[in-house]
């Protein structure tokens, strides 16, 4: 099968196709015919190298893929050939390629309804951001969510699960393109940071109160200045460091 190979850290080019062996699933994994592979940021830090213990290269990348099953191992009951699945791909690696192993318990079915293509990208994008909001941010009903990097995978994604829920959504971007990009799937306050400082606009748009949550994936400064645009007893919720800065 055809895969696409890390050959070494570095730009774009060092994504090399290459020709591996099709790997064949265990007892209690399954075997997809990948048809779309996720594209996440943390595959662009693993390839640079600036991902925290991310892999060493070669190494084929990609955390989910969609596809149909081609193969189930013998222990599996849930899943059968020909189903139209998304999935995390078993050890978070091996997704850009023809073939890919998965696990059951990280596997989801697709209804017909939903392109392969798109659902795709439900395993990171609108997994990491329903856990930010939810799981971990607690977010309710006409709470004021700041969402930084508002125009990114995670970013689009939870600026629609946050309006879903009735909250006040902001978000930050570098370009008026993007902004136009986020305004259009519901945030209500878009905040272009490389013309104003977010927290005087946070400040500004809620009258010195600050936000109930933000959401945070970019790390550094971003974070430290966060914290100056929270409301009382309000959540900071940090799941990436896509600036490379860690926060210490």
């Amino acid at each position: 099968m055809k895969v696409i190979e890390v050959s070494k850290h570095g730009s774009p080019s060092v994504l090399q196709v290459r020709t591996r062996e099709q790997p064949t699933p265990s007892h209690d994994e399954l075997r997809i015919s990948v048809r779309a592979s996720g594209v996440n940021f943390a595959d662009v830090m693993h390839r640079r190298g600036t991902y925290p213990d991310g892999p060493a290269p070669p190494y084929v990348p990609g955390f989910e893929v969609a596809g149909v099953i081609d193969s189930v191992g013998n222990t599996v009951e849930q899943f059968e050939v020909g189903d139209r699945v998304v999935s995390y791909v078993v050890g978070g690696t091996d997704g850009y390629a023809e073939y890919a192993l998965v696990k059951p318990s990280h596997t989801f079915r697709v209804p017909d309804s939903l392109p392969l293509c798109e659902a795709v990208a439900v395993p990171i994008q609108f997994l990491t951001a329903h856990n930010c909001l939810f799981e971990w941010g607690n977010l309710s009903t006409n709470d004021r969510v700041l969402i930084h990097a508002a125009a990114g995978g995670v970013g689009t994604a939870a600026i629609q699960l946050a309006r879903e829920a009735g909250a006040v959504v902001f978000g930050t971007a570098s370009t008026d393109a993007k902004l136009d990009r986020v305004r259009a799937l519901g945030c209500d306050h878009c905040i272009n940071y490389e013309k104003t400082s977010f927290v005087d606009a946070i400040n500004h748009l809620t009258d010195g109160d600050g936000v109930d949550l933000i959401l945070d994936g970019v790390g550094g400064s971003v974070h430290h200045n966060s914290l100056k645009a929270l409301a009382s007893f309000g959540r900071l919720v940090a799941y990436g460091v896509a600036s490379g800065e860690r926060v210490s």
